[in-house]
This record gives structure tokens, C-alpha cells and sequence, in this order.
């Protein structure tokens, strides 16, 4: 940058060369964006289908316990039962 300012040329053509930087840059921070908005989408994907995967796991789970309760339940009231 100080180059620029001491570089003994134009105003002119000092003024076109920080424009063409600034563009550039500019150019590079939102290719940067770009790629981190598909980074964070990818990770947000990933994310809901972890979640929907150990949800349907957490589910199965639950329902086998339910049916191994009743059973239970129902093993212990015929015991009751037997015992009457």
C-alpha cells in the first residue's frame, strides 16, 4: 500500500490500481462467504440427519421398553392371579 502512495506515477492511475485492489478483495470476501454459507449448510445438513437418525433409534427404544413393561405387567398380575 505505501508503495502505491510513494510510486511516481499519476493520481490517475494510482486511483485505477486501489480500485482494481479493492475489487479484488472484494471479489475474494464474498467467494469467502460463499464458501462458508455451503460449509454451514453441509454441517447443518449432516446435523438434522444425525439427529433424525438417533431420534428414530430413541423411538425404538422407548417402544420396546413400553412392550417390555406390559409384559411385565401382565406377568405379575397372572402371578397375583395364581396366587388368589
Amino acid at each position: 500500500m505505501a508503495a502505491l502512495l510513494l510510486a511516481p506515477q499519476s493520481g490517475l492511475k494510482s486511483r485505477e490500481q486501489l480500485r482494481g485492489y479493492a475489487r479484488r478483495a472484494e471479489e475474494g470476501v464474498h467467494e469467502l462467504a460463499d464458501k462458508a454459507t455451503e460449509v454451514v449448510d453441509q454441517a447443518l445438513d449432516k446435523g438434522r440427519e444425525f439427529i433424525k437418525d438417533k431420534q428414530a433409534v430413541l423411538t425404538e427404544a422407548v417402544e420396546t421398553g413400553r412392550t417390555a413393561m406390559h409384559r411385565e405387567r401382565e406377568r405379575l398380575s397372572g402371578d397375583k392371579n395364581a396366587c388368589l
